[in-house]
């Protein structure tokens, strides 16, 4: 009996991973990109906006200006313009008006599952279809803080990791306002059963990396994630 169950757990989870990769598949082209947050509830506003009560422009500002004033001890600053020290105050855990993606559903789902204080929680990838009209140059004329709406931005290498895993930053015009993808439809499909539970509708939910039925295609989600940004 308890041979037949584990066989049956296995098939399950080979048949949970193969409908990830298969969702993988379908954003397969390059105008895809990824986010993947610890908890399904988590929306995409960027971290200087996400309380309400206590956001200001000037403050945004003040936290910005601090940045760049102690930036040369974290990086040689030299060269790098004021797109590049936004994205480089991001990187390092300053609150902007940035919101981190990338160009891999792999690297995504890793940062998905990867917050162990969240292991009770259902994690959430998004996937999120990039117009070339979202895209902003980076004009070292133009200050960031002006960009009208929501627009995406390539960085410069400006640190190895960004580049490792495979970055880039929405920019939020109103960083208080959470990004919404509803223009962007993809095909919506809803699975549901005793292992586990998958919304796919420009977004996967993946189970905690924790064990459980479904823990083997996750940690091979966590597993593949990691090497992909060694």
């Amino acid at each position: 009996m308890a041979l037949s169950a584990r066989k049956i757990s296995l098939a399950a989870q080979r048949a949970d991973w193969a409908r990830f990769m298969a969702w993988l598949d379908e954003h397969a082209l390059a105008n895809w990109i990824f986010r993947g947050h610890s908890r399904t509830g988590y929306t995409l506003v960027p971290k200087i906006g996400r309380d309400r009560r206590r956001y200001s422009t000037a403050r945004e500002e003040r936290v910005f200006r601090n940045f760049r004033r102690r930036a040369p001890a974290v990086a040689a600053i030299g060269d790098l313009d004021v797109w590049d020290l936004l994205a480089l105050g991001q990187h390092h855990g300053v609150p902007t008006r940035l919101l981190d993606w990338t160009t891999s559903g792999l690297i995504g789902a890793h940062f998905a599952v990867s917050n162990r204080s969240h292991d009770a929680h259902d994690a959430h990838l998004i996937a999120w279809r990039l117009k070339d009209s979202d895209v902003v140059d980076q004009d070292p004329n133009i200050h960031p803080f002006t960009v009208a709406g929501v627009k995406f931005l390539f960085p410069r290498t400006v640190a190895q990791r960004i580049v490792t895993q495979r970055g880039l930053f929405s920019i939020h015009a109103d960083p208080t306002l959470a990004l919404a993808g509803a223009d962007r439809g993809s095909q919506t499909y809803l699975y549901d059963h005793r292992r586990c539970k998958a919304l796919l509708s420009k977004e996967a939910i993946l189970p905690r990396d924790r064990p459980s039925a479904c823990d083997g295609w996750t940690r091979w989600t966590v597993g593949d994630a990691r090497l992909a940004i060694r």
